[in-house]
Protein backbone atom coordinates (compact mmCIF):
# COMPACT_ATOMS: atom_id res chain seq x y z
CA UNK A 1 0.00 0.00 0.00
CA UNK A 2 1.10 3.74 -0.78
CA UNK A 3 0.34 6.14 2.45
CA UNK A 4 -2.88 8.30 2.17
CA UNK A 5 -4.15 6.35 -0.73
CA UNK A 6 -7.17 4.00 -0.67
CA UNK A 7 -6.98 0.18 -2.14
CA UNK A 8 -8.57 1.41 -5.19
CA UNK A 9 -6.51 4.59 -5.90
CA UNK A 10 -3.29 2.33 -5.37
CA UNK A 11 -4.70 -0.72 -8.04
CA UNK A 12 -5.29 1.99 -10.67
CA UNK A 13 -1.90 3.54 -10.15
CA UNK A 14 -0.21 -0.03 -10.58
CA UNK A 15 -2.43 -0.74 -13.73
CA UNK A 16 -1.92 2.90 -14.91
CA UNK A 17 1.98 3.67 -14.45
CA UNK A 18 5.10 1.74 -16.27
CA UNK A 19 4.59 0.25 -19.55
CA UNK A 20 1.76 -1.73 -20.05
CA UNK A 21 -0.70 -2.96 -23.10
CA UNK A 22 -4.08 -2.35 -23.26
CA UNK A 23 -6.13 0.86 -21.79
CA UNK A 24 -4.73 2.57 -18.40
CA UNK A 25 -7.16 3.88 -16.33
CA UNK A 26 -5.84 7.07 -15.11
CA UNK A 27 -4.28 9.86 -17.06
CA UNK A 28 -0.94 10.95 -16.58
CA UNK A 29 -2.50 13.67 -14.61
CA UNK A 30 -4.48 11.52 -12.55
CA UNK A 31 -1.33 9.90 -11.72
CA UNK A 32 0.69 12.95 -10.59
CA UNK A 33 -2.59 13.93 -8.36
CA UNK A 34 -2.50 10.60 -6.25
CA UNK A 35 0.86 11.32 -5.97
CA UNK A 36 0.73 14.17 -4.72
CA UNK A 37 -2.43 13.14 -2.33
CA UNK A 38 0.18 10.62 -1.29
CA UNK A 39 3.20 13.07 -0.78
CA UNK A 40 0.90 15.46 1.26
CA UNK A 41 -0.25 12.42 3.28
CA UNK A 42 3.71 11.78 4.22
CA UNK A 43 4.85 9.39 1.70
CA UNK A 44 8.77 10.44 0.26
CA UNK A 45 9.50 9.81 -3.22
CA UNK A 46 11.27 6.55 -2.91
CA UNK A 47 8.04 5.39 -0.57
CA UNK A 48 5.85 6.62 -3.68
CA UNK A 49 8.31 4.76 -6.33
CA UNK A 50 8.69 1.72 -4.31
CA UNK A 51 5.01 1.43 -4.28
CA UNK A 52 4.05 0.88 -7.74
CA UNK A 53 7.65 -0.67 -8.84
CA UNK A 54 9.39 2.34 -10.02
CA UNK A 55 12.94 1.77 -10.54
CA UNK A 56 14.20 5.41 -8.70
CA UNK A 57 12.16 8.92 -8.12
CA UNK A 58 12.77 10.78 -11.07
CA UNK A 59 9.44 9.51 -13.16
CA UNK A 60 7.38 10.29 -9.94
CA UNK A 61 8.97 13.53 -9.68
CA UNK A 62 7.69 13.83 -13.62
CA UNK A 63 4.40 12.99 -13.08
CA UNK A 64 4.46 15.22 -10.16
CA UNK A 65 5.78 18.60 -12.64
CA UNK A 66 2.62 18.12 -14.49
CA UNK A 67 0.32 19.21 -11.96
CA UNK A 68 2.21 22.93 -12.48
CA UNK A 69 1.61 22.99 -15.69
CA UNK A 70 -1.27 25.08 -16.88
CA UNK A 71 -4.68 23.83 -15.90
CA UNK A 72 -6.35 24.61 -19.29
CA UNK A 73 -3.96 22.00 -20.69
CA UNK A 74 -4.02 19.20 -17.90
CA UNK A 75 -6.98 17.36 -19.76
CA UNK A 76 -5.26 16.96 -22.92
CA UNK A 77 -2.18 14.89 -21.73
CA UNK A 78 -2.30 11.22 -22.09
CA UNK A 79 -0.14 8.40 -22.64
CA UNK A 80 0.34 8.89 -26.32
CA UNK A 81 -0.56 11.54 -29.00
CA UNK A 82 -3.97 10.93 -30.86
CA UNK A 83 -4.70 14.20 -32.05
CA UNK A 84 -6.00 15.90 -29.73
CA UNK A 85 -4.01 14.61 -26.39
CA UNK A 86 -0.46 15.22 -25.46
CA UNK A 87 1.76 12.61 -24.83
CA UNK A 88 3.17 12.80 -21.47
CA UNK A 89 6.74 12.59 -22.73
CA UNK A 90 6.09 15.71 -24.35
CA UNK A 91 3.97 17.40 -22.03
CA UNK A 92 7.20 16.73 -19.38
CA UNK A 93 9.04 19.11 -21.78
CA UNK A 94 6.18 22.26 -22.36
CA UNK A 95 6.14 21.94 -18.68
CA UNK A 96 9.61 23.97 -18.42
CA UNK A 97 7.76 26.72 -19.95
CA UNK A 98 6.32 29.36 -18.20
CA UNK A 99 2.39 28.85 -17.73
CA UNK A 100 1.41 31.39 -20.36
CA UNK A 101 3.44 29.96 -23.03
CA UNK A 102 2.59 26.49 -21.99
CA UNK A 103 -1.17 27.32 -23.89
CA UNK A 104 0.71 28.90 -26.76
CA UNK A 105 2.62 25.86 -27.50
CA UNK A 106 -0.14 23.39 -26.67
CA UNK A 107 -1.93 24.62 -29.22
CA UNK A 108 0.72 24.73 -31.68
CA UNK A 109 1.10 21.08 -30.67
CA UNK A 110 -2.40 20.20 -31.76
CA UNK A 111 -2.90 22.07 -34.66
CA UNK A 112 1.04 21.04 -36.33
CA UNK A 113 0.93 17.61 -34.57
CA UNK A 114 4.48 18.09 -33.20
CA UNK A 115 5.88 14.68 -32.26
CA UNK A 116 7.29 14.42 -28.66
CA UNK A 117 10.81 15.16 -30.37
CA UNK A 118 9.86 18.18 -31.94
CA UNK A 119 8.40 19.45 -28.45
CA UNK A 120 11.91 19.21 -27.18
CA UNK A 121 13.26 20.80 -29.71
CA UNK A 122 10.99 23.49 -29.70
CA UNK A 123 11.04 23.99 -25.85
CA UNK A 124 15.45 24.43 -26.32
CA UNK A 125 15.23 26.21 -28.94
CA UNK A 126 12.83 28.57 -27.07
CA UNK A 127 15.19 28.37 -23.94
CA UNK A 128 18.63 28.67 -25.35
CA UNK A 129 17.49 31.05 -27.83
CA UNK A 130 15.48 33.58 -26.18
CA UNK A 131 13.68 34.02 -29.18
CA UNK A 132 9.70 34.58 -29.48
CA UNK A 133 7.50 31.58 -28.84
CA UNK A 134 6.09 31.72 -32.56
CA UNK A 135 9.92 32.18 -33.85
CA UNK A 136 10.49 28.58 -32.62
CA UNK A 137 7.22 26.77 -33.65
CA UNK A 138 8.13 28.20 -37.06
CA UNK A 139 11.68 27.00 -37.35
CA UNK A 140 10.65 23.49 -36.08
CA UNK A 141 8.13 22.94 -38.69
CA UNK A 142 10.16 23.97 -41.45
CA UNK A 143 12.52 21.40 -40.33
CA UNK A 144 10.05 19.01 -41.53
CA UNK A 145 10.25 17.84 -45.12
CA UNK A 146 6.20 17.35 -45.19
CA UNK A 147 3.98 19.94 -43.10
CA UNK A 148 0.05 18.36 -41.57
CA UNK A 149 -2.08 20.77 -40.09
CA UNK A 150 -5.13 19.75 -37.79
CA UNK A 151 -8.25 21.97 -37.17
CA UNK A 152 -8.37 22.93 -33.31
CA UNK A 153 -11.52 23.87 -31.69
CA UNK A 154 -11.48 24.62 -27.94
CA UNK A 155 -14.51 25.38 -26.06
CA UNK A 156 -15.83 25.79 -22.54
CA UNK A 157 -18.21 24.22 -20.65
CA UNK A 158 -20.15 27.36 -19.72
CA UNK A 159 -22.78 25.16 -16.91
CA UNK A 160 -21.48 25.35 -13.19
CA UNK A 161 -23.28 22.44 -12.73
CA UNK A 162 -21.98 20.23 -15.77
CA UNK A 163 -18.67 21.78 -14.33
CA UNK A 164 -19.25 20.13 -10.95
CA UNK A 165 -20.24 16.96 -12.53
CA UNK A 166 -17.30 16.68 -14.89
CA UNK A 167 -14.76 17.04 -11.91
CA UNK A 168 -16.19 14.00 -9.90
CA UNK A 169 -15.43 11.67 -13.33
CA UNK A 170 -11.91 10.22 -14.50
CA UNK A 171 -10.77 11.34 -17.72
CA UNK A 172 -11.55 8.17 -19.45
CA UNK A 173 -15.12 8.91 -18.15
CA UNK A 174 -15.45 11.97 -19.32
CA UNK A 175 -13.86 11.49 -22.84
CA UNK A 176 -16.47 8.69 -23.24
CA UNK A 177 -18.95 10.81 -22.58
CA UNK A 178 -18.02 13.86 -24.94
CA UNK A 179 -17.26 11.19 -27.59
CA UNK A 180 -21.26 10.64 -27.18
CA UNK A 181 -22.16 13.68 -27.98
CA UNK A 182 -19.81 14.35 -30.95
CA UNK A 183 -21.08 11.54 -33.08
CA UNK A 184 -24.36 12.52 -32.86
CA UNK A 185 -23.03 16.39 -33.82
CA UNK A 186 -20.51 15.26 -36.47
CA UNK A 187 -21.76 12.04 -37.89
CA UNK A 188 -20.84 10.48 -40.35
CA UNK A 189 -17.85 12.60 -39.77
CA UNK A 190 -15.00 10.33 -38.01
CA UNK A 191 -11.90 11.93 -38.66
CA UNK A 192 -11.69 13.62 -35.24
CA UNK A 193 -10.28 13.25 -31.96
CA UNK A 194 -11.88 15.01 -28.91
CA UNK A 195 -10.41 15.58 -25.24
CA UNK A 196 -13.14 17.00 -22.11
CA UNK A 197 -11.69 18.42 -18.84
CA UNK A 198 -13.97 19.35 -16.43
CA UNK A 199 -14.31 23.17 -17.69
CA UNK A 200 -13.25 22.96 -21.47
CA UNK A 201 -13.16 20.56 -24.45
CA UNK A 202 -10.65 20.41 -27.22
CA UNK A 203 -11.69 18.97 -30.91
CA UNK A 204 -8.61 18.03 -33.16
CA UNK A 205 -10.26 17.51 -36.77
CA UNK A 206 -9.36 17.24 -40.42
CA UNK A 207 -11.10 20.11 -42.79
CA UNK A 208 -14.48 18.41 -43.48
CA UNK A 209 -14.73 18.40 -39.30
CA UNK A 210 -13.20 22.32 -39.52
CA UNK A 211 -15.96 23.07 -41.82
CA UNK A 212 -19.16 21.15 -40.37
CA UNK A 213 -17.69 22.74 -37.49
CA UNK A 214 -18.20 26.76 -38.69
CA UNK A 215 -21.13 25.94 -40.36
CA UNK A 216 -23.31 24.22 -37.42
CA UNK A 217 -24.89 26.37 -34.46
CA UNK A 218 -22.78 29.71 -33.70
CA UNK A 219 -23.10 28.91 -30.30
CA UNK A 220 -21.48 25.78 -30.56
CA UNK A 221 -20.35 25.83 -26.59
CA UNK A 222 -23.89 25.59 -26.00
CA UNK A 223 -24.99 23.32 -27.70
CA UNK A 224 -21.66 21.00 -26.64
CA UNK A 225 -22.80 22.02 -22.92
CA UNK A 226 -26.05 21.32 -23.28
CA UNK A 227 -25.97 18.03 -24.44
CA UNK A 228 -23.50 16.65 -22.04
CA UNK A 229 -25.75 17.66 -19.36
CA UNK A 230 -28.60 16.26 -21.06
CA UNK A 231 -26.71 12.92 -20.96
CA UNK A 232 -25.60 13.65 -17.31
CA UNK A 233 -28.96 13.59 -16.98
CA UNK A 234 -29.69 9.80 -17.62
CA UNK A 235 -26.20 8.69 -15.67
CA UNK A 236 -26.31 7.78 -11.71
CA UNK A 237 -24.56 10.26 -9.93
CA UNK A 238 -21.15 8.96 -8.30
Amino acid sequence: MVKGLSPAEHKAMLLSVGPRRGIRPLSPVEVGSLFKKAEDAGASLQELAEGVHLDGTSMVSRFLRLLELNPEIQHIIDWGESGSTIAFSAASELSRLDVEEQARACNAVLEDQLTSGEVKQLVQLRLRSKRPLEECIASVIRMRPLVERRHLLIGAVVAKDVQARLATMAQVDRDHLLRGVLSDVLAPLSDYSARLGGERFTISGSEAVAKRLASGPTDFENMVTQALAAKLKSMPST
